[in-house]
């Protein structure tokens, strides 16, 4: 999907969560990776690339978070 879109696998990834409205905040002090982390808004995913990726999901929690983070109504 990145050569597809001409980007890295981790722009390609920030995008994917960009689009499905998930706040997204890369971590880098490095200058060239911080500007890649920025150009992700010169595409956008398909439908199907964007349900592609979601079938990678396999509920799995890596630092306690939960898997399913469900709206709070409260926020």
């Amino acid at each position: 999907m990145a050569a597809k879109y001409d980007h890295t696998t981790a722009q390609v990834m920030l995008r994917y969560l960009t689009q499905r409205q998930i706040m997204v905040i890369p971590c880098s002090t490095n200058p060239t990776h911080m500007a890649a982390n920025l150009n992700i808004f010169d595409f956008a995913l398909t439908a199907a690339d964007l349900a592609r990726v979601q079938t990678l999901d396999e509920n799995f929690s890596l630092s306690g978070w939960p898997s399913s983070m469900t709206l709070d109504e409260d926020y």
